[in-house]
């Protein structure tokens, strides 16, 4: 299940697999991404444990991705592919 949700200028895209969860934190405002997308991760979070992905290259500080449960989210079916098409196609059309 997949669903968005927006957190003053940052869209958080949710998919849900078994009981983990999978969240894409994307910030296209004129602020600093990183101070912002910290914050909308902190109150999203609430203090759970959560796994981060970090981008090899370090050159994209506006989108983060988070997993909570990572042990049922990998256990479960979903598609990796599919979740970065839709990021690159948001981007796209936003463009």
């Amino acid at each position: 299940m997949k669903k968005n949700l927006v957190m003053k200028d940052v869209k958080i895209t949710e998919v849900k697999s078994g009981s983990g969860k999978i969240a894409i934190f994307s910030y296209t405002g004129p602020d600093d991404p990183v101070c912002i997308l910290d914050e909308a991760i902190g109150l999203y979070t609430r203090g759970s444990n959560y796994t981060e992905f970090i981008d090899i290259s370090m050159d994209n500080p506006w989108v983060r991705v988070i997993i909570s449960n990572v042990d049922d989210v990998m256990e479960g079916s979903v598609d990796f592919n599919d979740i970065v098409r839709d990021i690159r196609l948001g981007h796209l059309l936003r463009d």
